[in-house]
């Protein structure tokens, strides 16, 4: 839950901000759309990441399962509000891999 939280928090803030400089026609929508999906997968990393560093074993397990749990309430947010697509579900591959990566990281940070 707390790994949860910072993800959400983290893509928020990212997103509120990149709002407003688009708003202000300080950086362009291609730009806004770049910083993230960088975002987003840099979240998806780090919450993978400080799960599995809190862990026992099995890092890419528990990047596996938080991925999948982030995934799929994004994909029930996508569905609400537009059919998801063969390039959403990519995109949703490159979140949950980006997180199980995170999550062996983790896992071997809390080794050393």
């Amino acid at each position: 839950l707390k790994s949860f939280s910072y993800f959400l928090i983290s893509v928020l803030l990212t997103l509120i901000l990149l709002s407003t400089l688009n708003y202000f026609n300080i950086i362009s929508y291609k730009v806004v759309y770049i910083i993230s999906f960088i975002s987003v997968i840099a979240s998806m990393f780090f919450s993978g990441y400080y799960l599995a560093k809190h862990s026992t074993k099995k890092g890419y397990l528990i990047g596996l399962l938080i991925g999948l749990a982030l995934v799929l309430f994004m994909m029930i947010l996508s569905l609400i509000i537009y059919k998801i697509s063969w390039i959403s579900l990519i995109y949703y591959l490159i979140l949950l891999v980006s997180c199980i990566t995170g999550g062996i990281f983790g896992i071997n940070k809390n080794k050393n």
